[in-house]
């Protein structure tokens, strides 16, 4: 598990979710983002394939927000080296992300939520499609502090906020 990004607004968190996502790529890794909407899911893959297209960088970054058309389909072929799924909290249940040898020589899948989970059960099932059956991974938490509600004011860390949370659940 890699360090927490707590970041101050929406702008902060996009920014650092664009800049680790393509960071990770960069070493030749695949990456999952999991996103809480459809509405985030969409904005990151626009800003994600926009910055792909200018800068002519190699691999796919793939929309996986629904499952009742052909999106599912995408996660169906090995993840190579560079490739990006921007999903909803769809491949945060059950979908089974295979990668290439390249990507499990880089250190495997690194996975990205961007929100903080109703509770610890669904933020563990979405670090779990990471570092399955033998695979390689890491996964890292990017919240938007703005989108806390005020029972989080004046947390600072991610270890008083899950314990809020755990709390309230």
């Amino acid at each position: 598990l890699k360090e927490t990004i707590i970041a101050e607004s929406k702008e902060e968190w996009t920014k650092n979710i664009i800049e680790t996502t393509l960071n990770e790529v960069t070493d030749k890794r695949a990456v999952l983002i999991i996103c809480e909407t459809k509405k985030n899911a969409d904005k990151l893959f626009n800003e994600l394939t926009t910055r792909y297209r200018v800068e002519g960088r190699k691999g796919r970054v793939i929309a996986y927000t629904r499952n009742d058309n052909n999106e599912n389909r995408a996660v169906e072929s090995r993840l190579h080296s560079g490739d990006i799924v921007v999903a909803t909290n769809l491949a945060g249940r059950g979908t089974d992300i295979k990668t290439t040898t390249e990507v499990e020589d880089a250190g495997g899948l690194h996975l990205c939520v961007t929100f903080l989970a109703d509770n610890l059960r669904v933020e563990q099932q979405a670090f779990g499609r990471t570092a399955r059956q033998g695979q390689k991974g890491s996964a890292q938490l990017i919240i938007n502090k703005d989108k806390l509600g005020n029972e989080y004011l004046g947390a600072d860390n991610i270890k008083t906020i899950r314990e809020i949370r755990n709390d309230l659940e």
